[in-house]
């Protein structure tokens, strides 16, 4: 996908029924969690990928206090 540089490292694999749930780290060390259906094609744990989604997918949270939008605007990807 186009416009995407998010690198994260895929570090386990959660099954619950038909759903895989992908546990991938940033360089930062926060957490990415995907779900996808068990039996799709997923990249190998320890293999660097890059996040993406589609732009209207996207839903931007914030608190009460803009606490949890804060900490992800002092995120550092690199």
């Amino acid at each position: 996908m186009e416009g995407f540089t998010v690198p994260a490292v895929v570090r386990d694999y959660i099954y619950v029924g038909s759903v895989l749930k992908c546990i991938a780290v940033l360089p930062n060390g926060n957490e990415i969690k995907m779900e996808k259906l068990a039996g799709e094609e997923l990249p190998p744990i320890g293999e660097k990928v890059f996040i993406c989604w589609e732009p209207e997918d996207a839903v931007l949270i914030h608190s009460l206090d803009n606490r949890f939008y804060q900490s992800m605007e002092n995120i550092k990807l690199a």
